[in-house]
């Protein structure tokens, strides 16, 4: 039997929820994004691999075995990493998806690789449902964060306001700011929404 990021699911698509992630977020937070540092990452769910990542520059190198199909494989793959810098100062890393080379925040493990959210075609839990009453206002935000400029995991409801794109007038920038927090506020209250259903609140 495989273990988490394995086995075979016919049509169905997994979710993310299903598959163990890495957040560069949390990495920065713990302080090991630094040249010349290696260190062992684990999940606390049971039958999971333990994950050895080295830093050489703005490089990580990741070794894990995996178990496809019954199969195990030990993997050796090389992540990049970049920065953003804010206008108004600060920035933040993230990792660059060796599939798509898409600038993401976390990287799914599936199939015995690390790839971003798209790569995988990996849902949401809350998506699965027919008829999500988040769906709709979920895409809008989407378009919205896309027009800033935002990619990865950038794009959805909920992550850090995308900072204003080279080019772009602070005009056009704080507009699209506006559209984005009313989208996102009408986002939540769909969610809330759907929530109470599910729990019979409402």
């Amino acid at each position: 039997m495989g273990g988490y990021g394995s086995g075979y699911r016919g049509n169905s698509r997994r979710t993310t929820g299903e598959c163990l992630s890495i957040d560069v977020n949390r990495f920065n937070r713990a302080n090991v994004l630094q040249d010349g540092i290696g260190f062992v990452w684990g999940w606390k769910a049971p039958r999971t691999p333990k994950l050895t990542v080295t830093v050489s520059g703005d490089e990580l190198t990741l070794e894990y075995d995996t178990h496809i199909r019954g199969v195990k494989e030990s993997v050796k793959e090389t992540v990049a990493i970049s920065h953003t810098i804010c206008n108004y100062g600060g920035g933040r890393p993230w990792f660059k998806c060796p599939g798509c080379f898409s600038r993401v925040g976390k990287l799914y493990l599936h199939d015995g690789a690390f790839r971003c959210r798209e790569c995988h075609n990996l849902t949401y839990q809350s998506c699965q449902a027919t008829h999500d009453p988040t769906r709709e206002t979920m895409e809008g935000v989407k378009r919205i964060r896309r027009k800033m400029g935002a990619e990865g995991d950038m794009i959805y409801p909920n992550a850090p306001t995308p900072c204003r794109p080279t080019g772009m007038h602070t005009s056009k920038y704080n507009r699209l700011r506006q559209q984005l927090m009313q989208a996102e506020q009408t986002y939540q209250d769909a969610f809330t929404n759907g929530a109470e259903r599910i729990l019979g609140i409402s």
